[in-house]
């Protein structure tokens, strides 16, 4: 029987460059042959410096980080040792013409990029589509596979037609085909038609059809305080400087709505993000079989320092409890190695479990982790609001509810909530002063 998880889940790497070690890479290698088995590759950011007209310019990735020069040779070691692939990210959505348009500029950008092709880079997302089109890129990397970004906003089979004939191998569709079921069918019906893949953002967080997304891309890249700190102290994150305006105002209103309770992660309304909810096989096979590749954001994590014998799970943060006196992290977490176990042994709801580093103690065996799992699950479902029977139809519900949520409500009824048309109305701005002083304007090189 095929392996339907099989290079299924496509993982961010956590740019960082002030982080002195990539710990990321070493838990990857760390972990079991049946989690790197899963992973269709691991996405880091670059950023390609150059000079034009007597100015210094970045362009890079839409996340304003970057990994550093030691975090991509320990991945491509991690490539090299587990089979997992490395995935090169230049997705910054703010248009540089002379990329394209001026040979020289083009010419030192292909040379960039085919600096991570020579060293074992086969997998590379690119923006510029100007650029694509031109087949420079292609002409000197055969073997690289392209693919677009989920911020190009596919949403339709013809567009997914369009993306193919500029010359991506993989088409990143818009988050808006976790909430459309049926034309998610169609596209991937052409997409094997014309053979082509497609991944699907499983995990991200955003406000559908956030109003603010192009701003935030556009403005993020130079915002973003990680990418160099040491030379730019002043940066704040775009969070930093205009969350309060934007994403702020939603992503964790729920924790003050319901008379100051607190109310844990996993009971985030659907509404207030686009993730792929999922409480069965059959809503989670609507998912993989017109999918190739499900991602997860997660490049603005923080690195971590790892302890000998941490690796990767795939750990469930459904309920996660408070611990008492004398407890550790490991008695909160629920771990499983591989994503197929989880399916198999249907330890649902699906869309609560993601890649975790877990480190079991010194005399506690993976297997004893692995064996309480779903007893675990099984207790802390029936607390949670994803294990009442309404959430069952609410679940059906999404699969094609199209983000209309001003015409529907149904996240609202059962969240226990009072129905609201738009998630700008649940907390109006703060008073904003002098929260954009230090902005680094767009084009200036970091």
């Amino acid at each position: 029987m095929t392996n339907k998880f099989y290079r299924r889940f496509s993982m961010g790497h956590p740019d960082d460059p002030s982080a002195s070690m990539s710990s990321f890479a070493r838990l990857v290698c760390a972990s079991s042959k049946k989690f790197q088995d899963e992973i269709a590759d691991v996405y880091f950011g670059r950023a390609f410096r150059y000079n034009f007209n007597g100015s210094d310019r970045r362009y890079g990735d839409v996340m304003g980080k970057e990994a550093s020069d030691a975090q991509v040779k320990d991945l491509l070691d991690m490539q090299e040792q587990t089979g997992v692939p490395i995935s090169l990210t230049i997705n910054e959505m703010n248009f540089m013409p002379e990329i394209s348009g001026n040979k020289n500029v083009r010419n030192e950008f292909v040379k960039f990029v085919k600096s991570f092709y020579e060293a074992g880079v086969r997998i590379c997302t690119i923006s510029d589509v100007h650029l694509m089109t031109t087949g420079v890129l292609q002409e000197a990397m055969p073997d690289m596979h392209w693919k677009n970004t989920v911020n190009h906003i596919v949403r339709t089979a013809q567009e997914v037609v369009d993306y193919a004939s500029i010359g991506y191998n993989t088409i990143l569709i818009d988050r808006s085909l976790n909430r459309d079921a049926d034309e998610l069918r169609r596209v991937k019906a052409v997409a094997d038609k014309i053979g082509v893949k497609l991944s699907l953002l499983a995990s991200e967080g955003c406000m559908p059809s956030c109003p603010y997304k192009k701003e935030h891309d556009s403005v993020q890249p130079y915002t973003q305080n990680g990418y160099n700190p040491t030379l730019n102290p002043e940066l704040r994150s775009y969070w930093g400087i205009y969350g309060d305006l934007s994403c702020n105002r939603w992503r964790f209103s729920n924790m003050t709505r319901k008379e100051g309770v607190e109310v844990e992660d996993e009971a985030l309304m659907p509404r207030q993000g686009t993730d792929i909810v999922a409480l069965d096989k059959e809503t989670l096979d609507v998912y993989l079989d017109n999918t190739h590749v499900l991602k997860f954001s997660g490049r603005l994590s923080n690195q971590q320092n790892i302890r000998p014998g941490e690796q990767f799970f795939w750990g469930s943060n459904i309920g996660k409890k408070q611990l008492t006196s004398g407890e550790t992290a490991l008695d909160d977490q629920i771990l499983v190695s591989s994503f197929s176990e989880i399916y198999e042994r249907n330890l649902f709801p699906f869309h609560t479990w993601r890649p975790m580093s877990a480190y079991p103690g010194e005399n506690t065996s993976i297997e004893s982790v692995l064996e309480q799992a779903e007893s675990r699950l099984a207790a802390r479902r029936a607390t949670s609001v994803w294990g009442q029977k309404k959430a069952a139809a609410l679940n059906k519900t999404l699969l094609t509810c199209k983000n209309q949520c001003y015409d529907c409500h149904a996240c609202e009824r059962v969240f226990g909530y009072e129905d609201f048309d738009t998630l700008l109305e649940l907390e109006k701005p703060t008073k904003w002063t002098d929260k954009a002083d230090n902005v680094i304007p767009i084009r200036v090189a970091a």
